[in-house]
């Protein structure tokens, strides 16, 4: 990071940067570990909903087992309360991204370009059809 971005960032109150990181991306980690969660929650929730359900003679239990699964998990996951960092994540070069883009960009302009080309060429070739039917009508009369 460049030094003014470190003061800005060093700058910021640690509470706006907590709250301004609830949605942000999560860590590869975080994501593995809230996947985890999340189906043990829905597991536990859905076996004892059932459970309930089947010994209550309710069916709408097992729906509202699965909706407090869901309430759970959305509560518990969807903010990224961990706000861990990502060790396994790279980060490119910028002069590699730079160079990426170029390329990228340098390939659709040679794209568009033979389309526009190619458009002409049948264009043109409609056209001489066109005027050798005219003529061929013109010099039939």
């Amino acid at each position: 990071m460049e030094p003014q971005k470190e003061e800005q960032v060093a700058g910021v109150h640690p509470l706006a940067r907590w709250l301004a990181g609830l949605f942000a991306p999560m860590s590869l980690r975080d994501q593995r570990m809230a996947t985890r969660r999340v189906t043990r929650i829905f597991c536990v929730c859905f076996f004892f909903s059932l459970l309930a359900g089947c010994l209550l003679e309710k069916v709408c239990l097992l729906f509202y087992g699965v909706g407090v699964g869901c309430v759970v998990s959305l509560i518990l996951f969807v903010p990224n309360w961990y706000q861990q960092e990502d060790t396994e994540q790279r980060w490119c070069d910028e002069a590699e991204v730079k160079e990426y883009y170029r390329a990228r960009q340098q390939l659709l302009d040679e794209i568009a370009k033979a389309d526009t080309e190619e458009e002409l060429q049948a264009h043109t070739k409609e056209e001489v059809k066109d005027d050798d039917a005219d003529t061929r009508r013109a010099a039939g009369k």
